[in-house]
């Protein structure tokens, strides 16, 4: 019997519809015979006001994060910055450009970027915990540590993180080979490789696998426990929700219930750089209110 998850709500704002065919576009697949209408661009929103409240963060579309003096020239990413500090303190680490992901849940930021701030290990016994992150066709491969994490005006205490590249787990290069699914999978192995210095998981779940990872037997591919560094050996394992990567927008005090992404429109012929503001919360503060709009609930099993 599968088990149901609960889901935050996830709403997005932008200016225009927009797509292969749209506006400008030389998209291949439409079918139409129709050419878009492109000749009135009135009413399109191109910047929004600056919310009022403390529920929000800056969002920047750019070139990425800057690598040897330049920007390494990615294109349509969204990124924040973070803050995380040792649980507990004001040892922090401030983080620009991670990348704001509505498809996966939880933080996950390379090791590189937090310099020589030192967060304390998830661990099972003497055991590290570690996590791997499947995508389309990559994997984030690291430790799970736990920080306390700030974006915007809001914060969320002693939370389970992903530290790609940590040097407490194997390197992705020797990564189970469940995790890159037998070398099928190209490992996330640097910030050039992500576009970004981390990653930023709102998506609709409380945490990245739920109640599924924490039965018998362990699934493959999410969790495992790792003995040590060199020739070490990291096995499939069962890990508690509350161990596990959390979406952190769950775990703030208020504004607790799901995010909200708004983004301008652009020209048809694009352009280099854009903002808007990710504001978390739905219907909690005047800014994220829903009003009329139509919802579309998520499939508690899949999120989709």
């Amino acid at each position: 019997m599968r088990r149901l998850r609960r889901c935050l709500g996830l709403a997005l704002l932008v200016g225009v519809a927009f797509g292969l065919s749209s506006c400008g576009g030389g998209g291949k697949g439409a079918s139409s015979s129709v050419a878009p209408d492109c000749s009135n661009q009135a009413g399109l929103i191109t910047s929004f006001p600056t919310p009022t409240g403390a529920n929000f963060v800056a969002v920047t579309i750019d070139g990425g994060p800057v690598v040897s003096g330049a920007s390494i020239g990615t294109i349509n990413q969204s990124y924040v910055t973070v803050q995380v500090c040792v649980p507990g303190t004001t040892t922090c680490q401030t983080i620009d450009h991670v990348w704001v992901d509505t498809g996966s849940v939880g933080l996950r930021l390379f090791s590189s970027a937090l310099g020589t701030l030192s967060l304390p290990a998830e661990m099972q016994g003497l055991n590290v915990v570690a996590s791997c992150a499947q995508f389309v066709a990559t994997y984030a491969w690291g430790a799970v540590r736990s920080a306390d994490i700030h974006i915007g005006g809001e914060s969320a205490s002693s939370v389970p993180i992903q530290v790609i590249g940590d040097s407490a787990v194997p390197a992705s290069a020797t990564a189970p080979s469940s995790c890159s699914t037998s070398g099928a999978l190209t490992a996330y192995g640097t910030p050039s490789d992500m576009g970004a210095n981390g990653l930023l998981g709102i998506g609709v779940f409380l945490q990245d696998c739920g109640p599924g990872c924490a039965g018998v037997p362990a699934p493959q591919h999410f969790y495992y426990t790792c003995t040590g560094t060199t020739g070490a050996t990291c096995s499939p394992a069962t890990v508690p929700t509350n161990m596990q990567v959390q979406n952190p927008v769950s775990l703030f005090p208020t504004d607790n219930n799901g995010s909200l992404l708004q983004l301008p429109s652009v020209p048809p012929q694009g352009q280099a750089t854009g903002s808007g503001y990710l504001i978390f919360g739905i219907n909690t503060q005047s800014n994220n209110q829903l009003g009329s709009a139509l919802v579309f609930p998520a499939d508690p099993n899949f999120g989709f």
